[in-house]
């Protein structure tokens, strides 16, 4: 019997200060996802990540793909306080309590950022808990990582015979910047489309900049409001467009189309319908979903799995991914060489 998992894509971006997710592969990024066993509380639910590999995904067009894949998930429990008695047909206080653990596998490709995300058929976490739980556990490694440093400090200058350590704890802190992780669904032209054809009236955009990964935006508008974002170190910069009679929707298609083709962006638009209802929808109403039959239960062929298809629709445009800097490319291949038990010393 064939099992159907459906599959979401998101623009992972994570970014400590004014550095990339890669800047602190070594440090924080890759014993997150591959050192302990982590787990946090929230509310009555525990996430937690298990069975992370760091995986070659193969060589496309002369570019090595590395990424990591493995599973999110959480305990908890599945509550119930009345039932309907079917002799009856009253409603009587019935309470049961039932374990469940909801998990998804993910793919991380570190190359580009992108995340892919397949829910399970039985239930899964959404993308968001996803996000919630991924930066809490980068910050605790964030923390980690500030002590052990803070530690070599005090015992190297204590070696050295000085009263005190030559950095305080709250200087190497601004130098690793806690991280601030943004997951953006990535979207389907033609979905924004169909979803834009239901405005009579669309009165309001509203476009939400983050800081990028190692790539920039194509459209000219677009690269400069980056550019500044990033001359006056601003963590966040919105693009309101507003007309109570109304925006031309075909003009506005092609610039939300534009704005959302990377995952850099977080858009809302707001409107009324023919019927003088009101329409509100943003990333999450017009996001890329597939679905993929019997994928495999092994995480490593899993991820080379969704991997080839996920460049699919690269080929395809569905998904647009920019070219990464040189540094980029140095870091996916010091990480390729140490899968392959190379070492740079």
């Amino acid at each position: 019997m064939s099992k159907s998992t459906k599959i979401e894509f998101g623009n992972f971006i994570c970014k400590f200060g004014d550095k990339d997710l890669l800047d602190f592969y070594d440090e924080i990024v890759g014993p997150t996802f591959l050192g302990k066993e982590r787990s946090i509380k929230y509310g009555i639910s525990t996430y937690f990540f298990k069975d992370v590999e760091l995986i070659n995904l193969g060589t496309i067009d002369d570019v090595e793909y590395i990424g990591l894949a493995g599973v999110f998930g959480y305990d908890t429990h599945i509550r119930r306080h009345q039932v309907r008695d079917k002799s009856t047909g009253n409603i009587k206080r019935d309470f049961k309590s039932l374990e469940s653990c909801p998990t998804a596998k993910f793919l991380l490709i570190l190359n580009n950022h992108r995340l892919v995300y397949c829910h399970s058929p039985d239930g899964s976490p959404k993308m968001s808990q996803f996000r919630y739980a991924t930066e809490r556990f980068l910050k605790a490694q964030t923390r980690e990582h500030i002590n052990k440093i803070y530690a070599e400090v005090k015992k190297e200058s204590k070696a050295e015979g000085l009263a005190k350590p030559k950095k305080t704890k709250l200087q190497i802190s601004e130098e690793i910047p806690m991280p601030n992780l943004t997951l953006n669904a990535l979207s389907c032209s033609d979905d924004i489309s169909l979803f834009m054809d239901r405005f009579e009236v669309l009165s309001d955009i509203e476009i939400v900049f983050t800081k990028t990964n190692s790539e920039t935006d194509t459209e000219g508008l677009f690269v400069g409001i980056q550019d500044v974002q990033g001359k006056i170190s601003s963590s966040k910069s919105v693009l309101k467009h507003h007309n109570k009679e109304g925006l031309n929707i075909d003009a506005a298609k092609t610039h939300v189309i534009n704005a959302s083709s990377q995952g850099n962006q977080f858009i809302k638009l707001a409107g009324k319908d023919s019927d003088g209802l009101g329409i509100r929808g943003n990333n999450e109403d017009f996001k890329i979903k597939i679905v993929l039959e019997n994928i495999s239960d092994s995480i490593g062929r899993a991820a080379k799995d969704i991997f080839l298809k996920f460049m699919d629709l690269v080929k395809s445009g569905s998904i647009v991914v920019q070219p990464q800097n040189t540094k980029v490319d140095d870091i996916i291949s010091r990480i390729s060489r140490s899968i392959n038990g190379i070492s740079d010393e």
